[in-house]
């Protein structure tokens, strides 16, 4: 997905997302924000290994 199609689903602007949104989670480019956001969640489904499904 691109940083406009991001911004469309998020209601933000391109350069919002490229910059705050990316920034926010510590990642340069989409690609490690797509696994950053997948890993968190799983985590809040309460994947196998994670803390969530220990609960």
């Amino acid at each position: 997905m691109s940083n406009g199609g991001i911004a469309a689903d998020l209601v933000l602007s391109g350069s919002t997302v490229a910059t705050h949104v990316l920034q926010g989670l510590r990642v340069r480019d989409r690609v490690p924000a797509v696994i950053v956001t997948h890993e968190a969640a799983l985590m809040q489904r309460g994947a196998p290994g994670s803390s969530a499904a220990a609960a």
